[in-house]
């Protein structure tokens, strides 16, 4: 289902500009592996949830974010 958001995002990217791009891109996928995570643990580990957003992140070719936009994001999940 994210990977669908993702895919809607990218039809707009150039409309709403890089970094909207991959902060909206950034919260969708950290809300997803937290779900994730949440559902098999019950504990999010922040440290590879914020290694799995960026690899992602660098994967569909936008910049990393940071340690404390994941703590952020994973606080309003």
């Amino acid at each position: 289902m994210y990977q669908e958001k993702l895919k809607n995002l990218e039809a707009v990217r150039s409309d709403i500009g890089e970094d909207l791009f991959r902060r909206i891109c950034a919260s969708v996928i950290t809300e997803h592996y937290a779900t994730a995570m949440r559902t098999r643990h019950s504990e999010v580990n922040k440290t590879m949830l914020h290694q799995l957003v960026n690899l992602h992140l660098r994967e569909i070719g936008v910049e990393e974010v940071s340690y404390g936009f994941i703590r952020r994001v994973d606080r309003v999940c």
